[in-house]
């Protein structure tokens, strides 16, 4: 199964093909900057997923010095 992130890496890549058969720079340049654009979504879901499974501990209990004075 392909990720978010690879997804968006192949919209980058999709757009740089288009951007080389433009014939207009206008539309060229937008291109680009629309694989840019791909590529940095894609480094910045990248991250922030790393983010989110290293900063999530699962909680395996209560402290060992824990007590319930009822």
């Amino acid at each position: 199964m392909i990720s978010l992130a690879d997804e968006y890496r192949e919209f980058a890549r999709e757009c740089v093909a288009w951007a080389r058969t433009s014939r207009s720079q206008q539309q060229r340049k937008q291109l680009l900057e629309l694989a840019r654009s791909w590529t940095a979504a894609a480094t910045n879901l990248e991250r922030a997923l790393e983010g989110h499974r290293t900063a999530y501990q699962p909680h395996a209990g209560p402290p060992r010095d824990w007590t319930m004075d009822y």
